[in-house]
């Protein structure tokens, strides 16, 4: 079965990183499952002007707030 998930990241540098993960499980091998991961990132969204604190997707993953040092709320429109 493949999964196709997205994660936002951010940090000192005022940039949001939005990554593409996918995920394989596996048939089971010795009575253990396993999961293989591949993480790509597919967009930068910058304009913070210090560290971004915090970021949220809305339920349907168009829009992400983010709230940094430099006192903004951004919201960014995007398509995942």
């Amino acid at each position: 079965m493949i999964a196709e998930y997205s994660m936002g990241t951010s940090g000192c540098d005022g940039v949001i990183r939005i990554w593409n993960i996918s995920t394989v499980r596996g048939n089971k091998d010795e009575d253990a499952d396993f999961v293989k991961c591949d993480v790509v990132e597919t967009l930068q969204l910058t304009g913070h002007e210090s560290d971004v604190h915090d970021i949220r997707f809305n339920i349907s993953g168009t829009l992400i707030a983010s709230i940094g040092l430099d006192k903004i709320l951004r919201i960014w429109q995007v398509c995942l």
